[in-house]
């Protein structure tokens, strides 16, 4: 965990970064942005005088790093770590910052962005907000591909697989699939060589997802995951 003054030293140097692209004669920058495991966004306004007019900047290159840094080291077992700041930097070269911990930070981010980030910064279950808890009891907790071993996987017959098992599959104009049981929901998504599932099943019954891989032609591999967004265990179908 970061001490305070290795704290201080990465709020600086984003103070630096910020001052490298607002305006010479800006009054009040405002960074607002979240950060989770497996995405981060940003959003910069500057105030040259009117702050009712704000005008959005380009955030400078590094920030991500930075934050990201910043977020690691600020990570407690118990409490987890902050989803999202607000970062203000004023003319004269001040700055403050305040962190959200709880809130959802943006209703923008998928869910499974949630499981993932959970997995990577677990929390004390009284650490754990109650709209976290919410989702988490619906997440996705499978997660795997069909490899191209030995050619390229393909869709179509992934998806008649499913159906000789006695699951309905319903394809998209995308070609992608959902994939669905009474004790399961998954999709496809083609991702070139490979071609991903995820979802949510009763994994109770998970030896039926692995029956149903293993009558591919294809290796595959997927893991699955408990409410909390910890992994349970690994699966490899040759």
């Amino acid at each position: 965990m970061l001490s305070p003054t290795e704290q201080n030293d990465l709020l600086a140097e984003i103070a630096r970064l910020l001052s490298t692209v607002v305006p010479q004669s800006f009054q009040l920058a405002e960074l607002n942005g979240f950060v989770l495991a497996g995405t981060s966004g940003y959003q910069l306004l500057v105030d040259k005088g009117d702050p009712e007019k704000m005008r959005r900047v380009q955030v400078p290159f590094g920030l991500d790093e930075v934050m990201r840094e910043l977020r690691r080291g600020m990570y407690d077992p118990e409490r987890g770590s902050w989803y999202s700041l607000v970062f203000e930097l004023s003319g004269d070269g001040k700055y403050s910052v305040r962190y959200n911990y709880d809130r959802r930070p943006s209703k923008s981010i998928l869910d499974d962005e949630f499981s993932r980030d959970l997995s990577n910064f677990p929390r004390a279950e009284e650490h754990i907000p109650e709209w976290l808890k919410d989702l988490m009891s619906t997440a996705s907790n499978v997660f795997g591909l069909v490899l191209d071993n030995p050619d390229l996987p393909n869709p179509h017959r992934i998806a008649e697989a499913f159906r000789d098992a006695g699951w309905t599959t319903e394809m998209n104009e995308d070609t992608e699939y959902a994939l669905t049981t009474d004790w399961a929901r998954l999709s496809t998504k083609n991702t070139y060589p490979f071609v991903r599932f995820a979802g949510r099943a009763e994994l109770s019954r998970i030896a039926e997802l692995e029956a149903v891989l293993a009558v591919l032609p294809w290796r595959a591999e997927f893991e699955t995951y408990d409410d909390r967004g910890l992994l349970l265990r690994e699966f490899k179908i040759a």
